[in-house]
């Protein structure tokens, strides 16, 4: 029985006759219903060379989805495949969830049209084709500056390519643009906050860790750590003006919806924004973005998220499930899912006609050229380490070198674990 699980909304059919002769059930999860229709669209076109599945959908939070099947799996039931964001990945590859799909990837005769840093971000250890390679690429995020051209033209101002220009700026516009602040970040307990901490660490050429004679090794320091909480959010609070304290505390949910209604000029942000461009035509149409600003002497550099249909190594239907798989990561599949949100990984989807020149796709495309993937480790002790460090900077509990030596102690509690 193979059953399937794409990220926020369940998809659950009834049992039925496929191709290879066994009862399949699917259960998909999608985090937005604006998908809806078209995971209906390619489950329908995967019955097609599957007769007699039937899908309903019913709606599952996000929030719950790794949790809820790490229950399953470990009861011997859930789904053979599911759509992961990395982090969920890497946390149930540890558990031992996970297949290998390297000995099907490797025969695929579609694996050469995903762009190199797709397969980078779907390979936990070694490298692709050859290593672990966890999931096949369905959709990517990277980070950017998103800005709001309209407000800098109206201040004359350039689009900053460091971070002492940004705080200028940001600082003009908090001060002269009345019930808008010059930018906005998130500071409170939530995903987005670490994952905005580690674009800024990436910029100054390390890495969140490293490994070293097979073991795995801190990557940066107390000062790194230091540089990246006061020259963001400790001068953007208290020395610049630039977030008042009422914008503390924001998760990514509070930090979109500021944006889009123009309480902010600007943001560390992704490609799903896109979402927004249908209810605030205005906002959006006056946004643009570009690679995020580097302190002196940095490097550039974007978080680059790689969502992956992943396959549960207990599957009892491996073969069905990687049929599926192939479907869900065929070009005619990411290319829907593309026209809704988010970046295509396949370089022949790109090239279609409605995203080579698109600025919700091509820009994006160009900045994974310097993204980074989470390292296959569990990282949650870490990202709650950097979540309290700069809510402790921004409401000046710590200083930024005193936060920085929690994230320190955190992530070598986590290699003293797992190592």
């Amino acid at each position: 029985m193979l059953s399937v699980l794409i990220a926020g909304i369940v998809l659950g059919t009834l049992a039925s006759t496929s191709v290879f002769g066994a009862e399949v059930k699917f259960s998909l999860y999608m985090y937005s219903t604006d998908y809806k229709p078209v995971w209906k669209n390619i489950v329908d076109d995967f019955e097609k060379t599957h007769p007699g599945i039937d899908v309903k959908m019913e709606t599952l939070d996000l929030g719950v989805i790794k949790d809820k099947i790490v229950i399953e799996w470990r009861a011997g039931v859930g789904p053979d495949v599911v759509l992961s964001v990395p982090e969920d990945t890497i946390d149930m590859a540890a558990l031992g969830f996970i297949q290998d799909l390297s000995p099907w990837v490797s025969k695929w005769d579609e694996a050469d049209r995903f762009f190199p840093w797709a397969w980078k971000g779907a390979t936990l250890e070694g490298e692709f084709p050859t290593g672990y390679v966890h999931g096949v690429p369905i959709d990517a995020t990277m980070r950017a500056f998103m800005y709001r051209e309209d407000l800098y033209k109206k201040y004359g101002a350039d689009v900053p390519k460091y971070w002492s220009e940004l705080k200028v700026t940001a600082s003009k516009i908090s001060a002269q643009e009345k019930g808008v602040s010059g930018f906005g970040f998130c500071s409170a307990q939530n995903v987005r906050t670490p994952q905005e901490f580690n674009v800024l660490l990436w910029q100054l050429g390390v890495d969140i860790v490293k490994e070293v004679n097979g073991k795995w090794k801190i990557g940066f320091d107390v000062q790194d750590a230091a540089r990246v909480l006061r020259g963001w959010w400790y001068d953007m609070v208290h020395v610049y003006d630039i977030v008042p304290m009422e914008d503390l505390g924001w998760g990514w949910q509070e930090l979109d919806q500021s944006y889009v209604q123009g309480v902010v000029a600007g943001s560390q942000n992704g490609p799903w924004m896109k979402f927004y461009v249908k209810n605030y035509p205005d906002a959006m149409k006056a946004t643009n973005f570009t690679a995020v600003p580097t302190p002196a002497g940095g490097n550039p550099a974007t978080f680059l998220e790689v969502e992956c249909a992943v396959m549960n190594k207990n599957s009892k239907d491996k073969e069905a499930a990687w049929e599926f798989i192939k479907h869900i990561g065929g070009a005619d599949s990411i290319r829907q899912l593309a026209e809704v949100v988010k970046i295509a990984p396949r370089q022949d989807v790109t090239n279609l006609p409605q995203f080579a020149q698109d600025k919700w796709s091509k820009p994006w495309i160009e900045m994974a050229a310097y993204g980074h993937v989470q390292p296959p480790i569990p990282l949650a002790r870490y990202n709650t380490a950097v979540n309290t460090a700069i809510g402790n900077v921004c409401y000046d509990v710590e200083t930024p070198e005193e936060a920085a030596e929690g994230i320190i102690k955190a992530l070598q509690g986590i290699l003293d674990t797992i190592q």
